[in-house]
């Protein structure tokens, strides 16, 4: 993420609801990526007050989530449960109802991750459920499909209620080629549970397989590759040390596991490895190695505090020194394990007392606003009857004053209101000639892209067709008269005619390329940067988040124009080396940015030339009811900024 063009924008953007969201985007990356704190939780306080200044509620749910995502992360689970639940109050306020569904759809998740994480695993259940109704009226996501019935199968399957967990992970599974990469990785990871939970070998087998093919077919991010790959040591490491007692190949297994686990910067992963490995040394016999290793993995997970792998550690440790006769050790051990399991139970009903204290003192505060609302309202209504009795005398001299001076009053207002209908007259011929520029707008581009169409077709199959038959003779005349073989005016002649095919051939494409009609707007653009960054004299490439489901025709033709134009004139006038197309989609609301590294322009130095292609660029976003901000220095580059509210559900 380029931390300067964000704050750039936030600089210079005119469009409240651009500026609040690209602050807020900011406040992410610090907290999450750059672990700064200050810097993010300062963005995030600014957005969240403008946001609310604006009454942009929109702003101020995105802000609560990432509020409430922090807290839990960071195990401040009072404040999450606060958050969360703001979050779901503040839905009602949101006038779209695509938008409304994912705030309150994302508040539950939030909701039930916060109670799974506490252990409390029935109402984290309740809260998943919530969130698949909402889901279910909504348009179909395959990545938030994927999410919430991989997170209710995982809830299930730790409440051992494997018949439910299979029926969830049975739904979510047409939908997984289509979602996130990483959802690969939980997908599976569940399945395995399920088939480990049968004790099926053919399924943990079948198991492994698909993960295997997962990760030779899908692109995934280095981090999601090495969880992927992670879960795939585990899986095959379990087969073959319970169905082919192969324990030496499970050691190796879980010694290529704890470099990943390394490579993760997973303390606790690389001493459960570590345990699993001298668990498989017991199992064989080899009582001395199992017990160096253990000791290590007891030692350094007890200064870590990974508790749970101190224990289960201990707990092994002294069946090994019970097996080699040491049965000082051996009660020692047993001793410690029996230790840390009542500090695990005591630590457990700590932090659930501790969660319990924290949902207590949310709803506390939320009831003593309430009530405080409630005596702020008394005291109102109060005041307003005292001070009624004090009005009515009022009113009573008052009115002879008012109708004395009802005569002039009556003229002067009929004055008034001459001119105000006058001047809503005026507004109404005012907003019917911009209501028919916008109608003679949407008739200009929708007249031009069928023309378009109409030309691309005729080209195609028109002078295409023709072009094609003509060859085809100058062909068959070469093969029947072998002399103009060596003829070279033929020769050039079916070159010039091979030349004219292809670019008539290439013309009707740009007119209206057949990717983007079968498979839509980001292949088509893909397929477009692809084209410009083969000259070599300029590289174009292009990032997407969220446009997994395709937009209707009309608004992706249009994208793709503009786009088309923007990329043209970076070509002809920036001199650029490199350019970013970036389509960013959440919900109903999707903002493109196109940045490049160009020499850039003056924009009130534009000549008529260049504005002409501004201006169109400037008339497509109006149709589509955009916005769209530019930013341009010389020598640096320009970034042009939309945003568009999307008329579609999904």
């Amino acid at each position: 993420m380029n931390v300067d063009s964000l704050q750039k924008v936030i600089a210079t953007t005119t469009n409240d609801s651009i500026r609040i969201m690209t602050m807020r985007n900011l406040a992410k990356y610090y907290l999450l990526h750059e672990l700064k704190e200050k810097e993010g939780f300062d963005w995030l306080d600014k957005a969240e007050t403008e946001a609310r200044s604006k009454k942009f509620y929109v702003g101020i749910s995105s802000v609560l989530l990432l509020r409430a995502n922090y807290a839990f992360q960071h195990n401040q689970l009072g404040q999450g449960i606060a958050y969360s639940k703001e979050q779901i109050s503040m839905a009602a306020n949101i006038e779209d109802s695509v938008t409304r569904k994912r705030t309150l759809m994302t508040a539950y998740g939030n909701m039930a991750g916060i109670f799974s994480n506490n252990g409390d695993y029935t109402t984290a259940i309740d809260y998943y459920l919530r969130s698949l109704f909402i889901m279910e009226s909504m348009e179909k996501d395959p990545t938030a499909i994927c999410v919430l019935y991989v997170n209710i199968t995982y809830m299930y399957n730790l409440t051992e209620q494997y018949a439910l967990a299979e029926k969830y992970l049975a739904i979510a599974h047409p939908y997984l080629p289509y979602a996130r990469p990483d959802l690969h990785t939980n997908f599976w990871s569940e399945k395995i549970t399920l088939a480990k939970a049968k004790k099926d070998a053919g399924a943990i087998r079948a198991c492994i397989d698909s993960v295997e093919k997962v990760l030779a077919t899908i692109k995934f991010s280095k981090k999601q590759e090495i969880d992927a790959r992670s879960l795939l040591l585990e899986m095959k490491a379990d087969y073959i040390s319970t169905y082919q007692k192969d324990y030496a190949g499970a050691i190796k297994i879980f010694e290529q596991r704890i470099v990943l686990e390394k490579e993760m910067g997973s303390i606790p992963g690389q001493y459960a490895c570590m345990k699993s490995i001298g668990e498989l040394y017991f199992k064989m016999g080899d009582y001395a190695k199992a017990a160096g290793i253990l000791e290590d993995t007891y030692q350094l997970s007890t200064r870590d505090s990974v508790m749970g792998t101190a224990f289960s550690t201990a707990k092994l440790l002294s069946e090994v020194y019970d097996k080699t006769n040491d049965k000082a050790k051996a009660y020692n051990y047993l001793l410690k394990a029996y230790e840390l399991n009542e500090q695990q139970s005591s630590e457990k009903k700590l932090k659930s007392l501790t969660f319990l204290e924290a949902n207590y003192q949310g709803e506390k505060k939320e009831k003593e606003i309430t009530a405080l609302t409630l005596s702020n309202t008394q005291k109102e209504l109060a005041v307003v009857k005292r001070n009624r009795f004090l009005v009515i005398g009022g009113v009573a001299a008052v009115t002879i004053m008012v109708l004395l001076g009802l005569m002039y009053r009556n003229t002067k207002n009929k004055q008034i209101i001459a001119e105000k209908e006058h001047k809503i007259k005026t507004d109404q011929v005012k907003f019917l000639e911009r209501q028919q520029q916008v109608i003679s707008l949407q008739s200009m581009v929708n007249g031009q892209e069928t023309e378009r169409t109409r030309i691309a077709k005729d080209l195609h199959d028109g002078l295409g067709g023709l072009f094609s038959t003509v060859k085809m003779y100058f062909s068959t005349l070469q093969h029947e008269q072998a002399s103009l073989k060596g003829n070279e005016l033929f020769g050039k002649s079916y070159e010039l005619i091979d030349t004219a095919s292809e670019e008539v051939r290439r013309i009707a494409h740009n007119m209206m390329p057949e990717v983007l009609m079968k498979l839509g707007l980001i292949p088509a653009i893909q397929d477009m940067c692809s084209n410009i960054s083969a000259g070599k004299l300029i590289q174009v490439k292009l990032q997407s988040y969220g446009m997994e489901s395709r937009l209707n025709a009309s608004t992706e033709i249009m994208l793709y124009r503009i786009i088309q134009e923007l990329l043209n004139n970076i070509i002809k006038h920036a001199k650029a080396t490199e350019a970013i197309v970036q389509f960013n989609r959440d919900g109903n609301r999707l903002m493109v940015t196109v940045e490049d590294n160009g020499r850039g322009f003056n924009l009130q130095e534009v000549d008529d030339k260049n504005h002409i292609g501004l201006e169109t660029i400037k008339s497509r976003v109006s149709y589509l009811n955009g916005n769209i901000s530019i930013d341009s220095q010389q020598e640096v580059g320009t970034t042009v900024m939309m945003e568009f509210l999307l008329n579609e559900t999904a």
